[in-house]
């Protein structure tokens, strides 16, 4: 099997992540979302071209990064401020009951 139609098998549990984020976020399939989801399976074929290689490995890697990174390193940093900048931060971001 080659390494472009190993690509083009994972567009599908692309387009499954969209509907479950969309459905479970309770957003509409809007423009918006449709741009959103063109740019994500978009870039999948892209990785096969050489032309476009550079470009697809760069979005698609640094988006995978920053989202892996993003929960530990949030809730690492509120961990490392002292408490009431978190306080602080924390309230600028999130509603609290109350």
């Amino acid at each position: 099997m080659t390494i472009g139609v190993e690509i083009i098998l994972l567009v599908p549990f692309a387009l499954i992540g969209v509907t479950v984020g969309l459905l479970g976020s309770g957003v509409p399939f809007g423009f918006m979302a449709l741009l959103g989801m063109l740019s994500l399976t978009g870039m999948l074929p892209l990785v096969i071209d050489p032309f476009f290689q550079g470009l697809a490995v760069t979005v698609m890697d640094g988006l995978s990064f920053a989202t892996v990174l993003s929960d530990p390193g949030t809730s690492i940093l509120c961990y490392l401020l002292p408490g009431k900048m978190a306080e602080d931060i924390a309230s600028k971001f999130f509603q609290t009951g109350g």
